[in-house]
């Protein structure tokens, strides 16, 4: 069982009864900015350097 299966349900009914008649006010919305970027650390280089390509090795000889 999932909370939509059986739970949210009773509650939807629970509070629509608790809240009958109450006025309908908004969500306050909070502003939540986006992350600062990563400061690189000292010694390190600021562009890693990229892997060379997966070689594969050859199979059994048949």
């Amino acid at each position: 069982m999932f909370g939509a299966d059986g739970p949210r349900p009773i509650w939807r009914d629970a509070m629509n009864q608790a809240l009958r008649g109450a006025p309908r006010l908004p969500l306050p919305m909070a502003f939540v900015p986006d992350p600062a970027p990563p400061k690189p650390e000292p010694g390190n280089p600021t562009e890693t350097a990229t892997a060379p390509p997966a070689t594969t090795a050859p199979g059994p000889q048949r």
